[in-house]
């Protein structure tokens, strides 16, 4: 095994250990918000710049714990302090952020749609048919975000917690498209049977 196979291994499983943990969180707090009546705003705006930070941390800790400073691509560290910025300015404008929540969702929603874009990809280069569902999955996705991000009154007005709503299917649907994406690459990771032989080319078919 090469030395880039552990790597590649283990950024791997990073996106996979953040996609799933973004993904619980909006599931958690989506809910929290749409049947625990006591949960306000600004409870999920805490969450959300304690989510930040904690990933921050995860991210630098595992940049040095792998050695990334030994390899020239890994922005590990730089994405943690970014990370860790963004937290802490959270922190500081809680007010403004929990004031413009429903948008943080919608860029939340997108940030998984675009993760589960890239999941289409990785299924169509496969050839796999679980790309069809992975595709429908980015499309609702992209389309629930935009419509928060656009500010639609129309319908945000029309809909109860339409956002609160997103925020759970979203990451239900991430979680989803996770496991079609595990099913997708044991299937290509099984052994394809080898074409028959021709019965020209075969010596214990009987030539006339």
């Amino acid at each position: 095994m090469s030395s880039s196979e552990p790597e590649k291994k283990a950024r791997k499983l990073d996106g996979a250990v953040a996609q799933l943990i973004l993904s619980a969180v909006c599931i958690v707090l989506g809910a929290l918000l749409l049947f625990v009546p006591q949960v306000q705003k600004t409870t999920l705006s805490i969450a959300f710049c304690i989510a930040v930070l904690v990933a921050g941390v995860v991210l630098i800790t595992a940049y040095f714990a792998a050695k990334g400073y030994e390899r020239p691509k890994d922005y590990r560290f730089a994405a943690g302090i970014a990370m860790l910025v963004i937290g802490i300015v959270g922190f500081i404008r809680l007010d403004a952020l929990s004031e413009r929540i429903v948008f943080v969702i919608g860029a939340v929603t997108l940030v998984l749609a675009m993760i589960m874009l890239q999941s289409v990809v990785q299924m169509l280069s496969l050839k796999s048919v679980l790309w069809i569902p992975e595709l429908v999955f980015t499309v609702l996705a992209v389309a629930a975000a935009v419509l928060i991000l656009a500010d639609v009154r129309a319908l945000l007005d029309k809909v109860a917690d339409f956002p609160y709503w997103v925020l759970v299917c979203a990451g239900a649907l991430s979680l989803i498209s996770m496991l079609l994406v595990r099913i997708g690459l044991k299937q290509a990771a099984k052994p394809k049977p080898e074409p028959l032989p021709e019965p020209a080319n075969d010596p214990s078919f009987p030539q006339e």
